[in-house]
């Protein structure tokens, strides 16, 4: 026939009758060759051994091969990279939200302390010295609200990743 009988469609430059019937098995040389590799080092290994063929060989003479392996890793570790970047923006949203929480209640705090304040003062406290109470407090509550997300978030990751690695 003088076209493609598997999809009806003529023959041309890019798809030629011989082309498709080596495919099919028809023609001595074949036109192409899939391999199924059981592991990752296996595949490395075919991977070197077709590089060492196609060493010194015309353009004609060489095997051309497609590793769909590394194409989809490349496709996922640039979707990866994506995410990140996501997760990098929220996460610097979510610490500048916080920055401006705990000032608000340093300032809330120092506002409903003037009597505390005034206090220190008599006592011969100079306004530096009430700056670092407040400056001190702010840092405690900042170090151990960090420390309670960091531990919560490694106390949540032991289950999830039980779960992740069961799926």
């Amino acid at each position: 026939a003088d076209y493609n009988v598997l999809s009806g469609q003529k023959f041309d430059e890019s798809i030629t009758k011989e082309m498709i019937l080596s495919t099919l098995g028809g023609n001595d040389i074949p036109f192409s060759i899939q391999l199924y590799p059981k592991d990752f080092a296996s595949k490395d290994k075919i991977i070197e051994y077709l590089d060492k063929y196609n060493e010194g060989k015309s353009n004609d003479d060489k095997i051309i091969y497609t590793d769909y392996a590394s194409t989809v890793t490349d496709l996922s570790s640039g979707i990866m990279n994506g995410i990140t970047l996501v997760l990098i923006g929220f996460s610097s949203v979510s610490l500048i939200v916080s920055s401006i929480m705990i000032s608000i209640i340093t300032y809330i705090s120092v506002l409903e302390r003037t009597k505390e304040i005034g206090i220190l003062r008599a006592v011969g406290a100079s306004k530096s010295d009430i700056s670092h109470v407040f400056n001190a407090e702010t840092f405690i509550e900042g170090l151990i609200s960090g420390l309670f997300g960091i531990g919560i978030t490694l106390l949540l990751c032991i289950p999830i990743n039980i779960i992740i690695e069961h799926l």
